[in-house]
């Protein structure tokens, strides 16, 4: 058995939840709870053109934030309101999405910090 390391959190954070990525994120919790590291799963409602497709989901251990859009032009962007949530995070892991502000700060703040930023997707 691994050793555990009860005092380590990761954090990923999704614009919104999707069906099929669902499994994915149930699996990886399930083997980090293994080990002993915490994963929080921050996740938003999609757009007004994505929330179309209706594969958004909820999950019952995740937490669910209000994203807020803004029209920028022939573009929208996203504030995920999330960064109370961050502070005792070992790992912070985004989308890879350049319509995602929340990375614009975490990148920035992650060059005088020791907290690491990582990316996933696209997937």
């Amino acid at each position: 058995m691994p050793d555990k390391c009860p005092h380590h959190k990761v954090v990923i954070i999704q614009r919104s939840l999707r069906q099929y990525r669902l499994r994915f994120f149930e699996l990886l919790k399930a083997r980090l709870d293994e080990t002993g590291i915490e994963l929080l799963l921050i996740y938003g409602e999609p757009d007004e053109i994505e929330a179309t497709s209706g594969d958004a989901v909820d999950l019952d251990w995740g937490l669910k934030i209000d994203n807020v859009y803004f029209k920028m032009g022939s573009r929208t962007v996203c504030w995920q309101p999330c960064l109370k949530y961050l502070h005792n995070a070992d790992l912070v892991i985004v989308e890879q999405a350049s319509k995602l502000l929340l990375n614009y700060v975490l990148f920035f703040s992650s060059s005088y910090q020791t907290k690491k930023t990582g990316l996933l997707g696209p997937w």
